[in-house]
């Protein structure tokens, strides 16, 4: 549930794009092509994406580990 919200706040285009270089695998040079973009400005757009799933992944994390009761998880929670 709490990856599908983090993902969830996306665009339907970023989604896309994560969908299909991370999950199906699709070439990045290919995708670039595709969405007439330079190679370079593709991974500059996967790697921005990346960062900010991972921001709102370090956002909810110590909620995460407070619910599910993890031995030390009051450490995490603030």
């Amino acid at each position: 549930k709490v990856l599908r919200s983090l993902v969830r706040e996306l665009g339907a285009s970023e989604f896309e794009l994560l969908v299909r270089r991370y999950v199906l695998e699709e070439d990045s040079n290919e995708l670039a092509n595709e969405l007439e973009q330079s190679p370079a400005a593709l991974r500059m757009r996967l790697m921005r994406l990346r960062a900010i799933l991972r921001d709102r992944a370090l956002r909810v994390l110590p909620l995460v580990v407070g619910l599910l009761g993890f031995p030390g998880s009051a450490a995490f929670v603030t």
